[in-house]
């Protein structure tokens, strides 16, 4: 199947980026609607609300 549309995404930005996205990504206080409103406020392209949910919920590529 496909990869992930996060690893995709993270895989773009450069350490710090990357970073702070994972941090954000792991904090259970941050909703994945928010999260996805502050990355496509500041990036061109970015995965989608979904593809955030099911990485945060390990129902992606990434957790197998």
């Amino acid at each position: 199947g496909p990869r992930c549309a996060v690893e995709v995404f993270l895989s773009h930005l450069d350490a710090e980026d990357q970073r702070l996205v994972v941090e954000a990504l792991n904090d259970p206080n941050l909703t994945t609607v928010g999260i996805h409103r502050v990355i496509s406020g500041r990036m061109k392209i970015t995965p989608s609300v979904w593809s955030i949910g099911n990485h945060r919920n390990k129902k992606c590529r990434c957790s197998r």
